[in-house]
């Protein structure tokens, strides 16, 4: 018996096409490794720092965030503290510089009518250190809040160790 086979011309791709289709892909492939490496770090080629605060309720209208650890330690000129009035999701108080903080106690620019001041405790090389704090005050009473710390050189949210909701009395 005699088998009858039908001889097709496969080929495959050319080696042009099979050549340039490696290199979009290689392109492709390190474009997105380069997009998650660049969110990793800011321009400086720092880490966004990550560390710890400790939130203490005075009285009825006054709050004291102690900064624990950083690392790495920011400047205070490199960081926003964010408070958000968790009650109903306004009132949002940002908290930063306005000048070179080159003293122990220094006034920070606030808004919707807060009053903050940072003390740097261990007044060593202009870095927030374990111990430096910020008194905020003008804070409504009966109200919820939440503590939010921001990278500004990245715009990114610091991570935080430690419960930073707190309720005013």
């Amino acid at each position: 018996m005699r088998k009858i086979w039908k001889q097709r011309n496969e080929e495959g791709v050319s080696p042009v096409i099979a050549t340039i289709l490696m290199v979009a892909i290689t392109v492709v492939l390190a474009a997105v490794l380069y997009v998650m490496v660049i969110g990793l770090v800011d321009n400086d080629g720092r880490r966004t720092p990550a560390g710890a605060l400790a939130v203490d309720v005075r009285d009825a209208s006054e709050v004291l965030i102690t900064f624990g650890l950083f690392d790495p330690e920011p400047k205070p000129l490199d960081i926003k503290v964010r408070l958000t009035n968790n009650s109903d999701l306004t009132d949002v108080v940002e908290l930063s510089f306005a000048g070179a903080p080159d003293a122990q106690t220094v006034d920070m620019v606030a808004t919707q009518g807060v009053t903050a001041t940072y003390t740097d405790m261990n007044y060593n090389g202009n870095e927030i250190n374990s111990g430096d704090y910020i008194v905020m005050g003008g804070l409504n009473p009966q109200t919820s809040y939440k503590v939010d710390v921001y990278y500004s050189p990245s715009q990114s949210l610091c991570q935080i160790a430690g419960d930073t909701d707190f309720n005013m009395p």
